[in-house]
């Protein structure tokens, strides 16, 4: 019997060794050919087998993976040779997230044929190399909690972290997760050797059922973790991190402050742990509890010797913005009473975060330090660290002028009309907002009164035509900045993969574009898009224009200054 149409031609494709050119994730048709593997017309392991999938760019790769991992749980075929298709696949992924989707298929694959499975645990028990490494997905397809607590309390190695992930996913009964917990409390993973860390595992196992589990057993579940963290308390961190992140719940247990110092001693130099513990201290923060986050962050970034900064925890910073005024404000002053650089820093770029001249802090007086020398060097923190978000570092000294009085009043206050009102509008500007708002802070009225007279001395002096560049001198420089720029833009644009995938147009002029797009079903429709202009500024000190080295050293010396003892 001759094959239909549609049959021959995948033939035909497999056949002269095309068939990878014409897989489309999005094409129904290809539903056929688990039919044709299972007749034998065609071999669709083979593909990976001989490596033409492999052998594919990486969208095209991942492509004809997401076909073949559709397909692959209706394919008859050993579950060694599964196996080993599956394990290529996910080592040609990579370290994309979805390089190990073919897991997925292979779970399914043993669901629908339980005997296979249990073949594959047998063999996992015995020491088996490839079903060792697939034994989770057998387990996890048999949802069999008893199976892979027999084997986590009776094998080591590699099988035992199988059985142990297997147990870290399954859903079982109240009296399961118990077996499972004592499983792990009596587990001895000294003996396993380092490189396997058999005892993280465990660790991420009793935190997931503690995830899942009733109250009572969520409490049994704590009770191991505490456990595990007493037996083994130098190789936990990572374990910590990633059962923090990956289980929320924790967060709310008693046993939460020892992670959270447990999980401070991580690897800093490991990008997956630092975007982990962001996630975490962004939870914690959207959760109320912003002096955790800040003592974690704070802690990781201190702790990591200068190979950590800010830049690392973006989520938490953004989430930091949305706390209560007053807290930021509270947040500001720890970091700048810390002296490490690398806080002070973060600070800075995240009260730039959206605002160019920064935002400005609710701090209350009691939250200054009591003693002149700390407060003194504390506002020489705040100048020093945030005089380019000028508004903030003005909140910081307007608010320390006003829970002073007297001789230190009058220091703050020069500080503040020395750094921030001669240099800065926005910041002059600022201050007399509140002045105009309440009573209380008419007590910098005669500092913004100097610094007006100051800069009205200043708009006395003619200017003087010879200091300045000629007109020519200024063009060509012009010429030269818009020449540099313009090589600069088009170097970028041809190393762009994302600038490769359209057309380039360039519009002289208008107010608005006019364009044609095609839809799927092959017709054209005009889309119009209004343009505008837009611009960005932000104020300079004036001081750089002034006394740039004087400036530059006066910042520098209130960055390094030590905190009294």
């Amino acid at each position: 019997m001759d094959p239909e149409p549609a049959d021959a031609q995948w033939i035909a494709w497999f056949d002269s060794g095309q068939l990878t050119a014409h897989l489309k994730f999005d094409d129904s048709d290809v539903a056929g050919l688990a039919r044709l593997h299972n007749e034998g017309r065609l071999d669709l392991l083979s593909l990976v087998d001989t490596g033409q999938v492999q052998a594919l760019d990486d969208m095209r790769f991942f492509e004809v993976a997401g076909v073949l991992e559709r397909l692959l749980p209706d394919l008859e075929a050993s579950a060694e040779r599964l196996m080993t298709v599956v394990a290529a696949l996910v080592q040609r992924g990579g370290a994309d997230l979805a390089s190990n989707t073919p897991n997925t298929a292979l779970r399914a694959w043993f669901a629908r044929r339980p005997a296979e499975a249990r073949r594959v645990i047998a063999q996992a028990a015995q020491g088996h190399e490839s079903s060792t490494h697939h034994l989770t997905f057998a387990l996890e397809a048999l949802e069999d909690a008893a199976q892979a607590r027999v084997l986590t309390a009776t094998r080591t190695g590699a099988c035992r972290i199988g059985a142990l992930t297997a147990l870290s996913r399954i859903v079982d009964s109240p009296d399961g997760y118990r077996a499972s917990l004592e499983v792990l409390a009596e587990l001895d993973c000294a003996a396993e050797g380092a490189d396997l860390a058999v005892e993280q595992q465990a660790f991420i196992t009793a935190a997931s059922i503690h995830a899942r589990a009733t109250p009572a057993v969520a409490a049994t579940a704590v009770a191991t973790l505490e456990a595990l963290l007493r037996r083994y308390p130098q190789s936990l961190a990572a374990a910590v991190v990633y059962a923090l992140w990956s289980q929320p719940t924790l967060l709310d247990t008693p046993l939460f402050p020892h992670l959270l110092e447990v999980a401070a001693t991580a690897d800093a130099s490991h990008a997956g742990v630092v975007r982990q513990l962001d996630e975490v201290a962004r939870r914690l923060v959207a959760a109320g509890r912003a002096k955790d986050a800040a003592d974690l962050v704070g802690t990781m970034i201190v702790g990591s010797g200068g190979t950590l900064s800010g830049r690392a925890f973006k989520s938490f910073m953004h989430a930091t913005l949305a706390v209560p005024p007053n807290e930021l404000g509270q947040l500001a002053i720890n970091w700048l009473l810390s002296e490490d650089a690398a806080l002070c820093e973060m600070l800075h770029e995240m009260l730039g975060q959206g605002e160019l001249e920064g935002r400005p802090l609710a701090i209350d007086a009691d939250a200054f330090p009591q003693s002149y020398e700390e407060l003194m060097f504390l506002c020489g923190k705040a100048a020093g660290w945030l005089m380019f978000v000028p508004v903030s570092a003005t909140s910081v000294l307007c608010a320390a002028v006003r829970a002073t009085d007297g001789t230190q009043r009058e220091e703050i206050g020069q500080l503040l009309t020395d750094l921030l009102f001669d240099n800065y509008h926005c910041a002059s500007e600022y201050a007399q907002t509140l002045v105009d708002a309440e009573p209380p802070w008419a007590c910098l009225q005669p500092f913004l009164e100097t610094s007006r007279a100051y800069l009205d001395r200043w708009k006395e002096i003619p200017a003087i035509p010879e200091l300045a560049p000629s007109d020519e001198h200024r063009r060509v420089q012009h010429l030269k900045r818009t020449d540099e720029m313009r090589e600069v833009h088009k170097s970028a644009h041809e190393q762009s993969l994302f600038a490769s995938l359209f057309k380039r147009a360039v519009i002289l002029h208008g107010s608005g574009m006019a364009m044609m797009l095609r839809d799927a079903d092959g017709s054209s429709r005009r889309m119009d898009t209004p343009m505008g202009s837009f611009s960005v500024s932000k104020e300079i000190p004036r001081q750089l224009a002034i006394d740039p080295i004087g400036f530059d050293l006066t910042l520098r010396t209130l960055r390094v200054g030590k905190r009294p003892a």
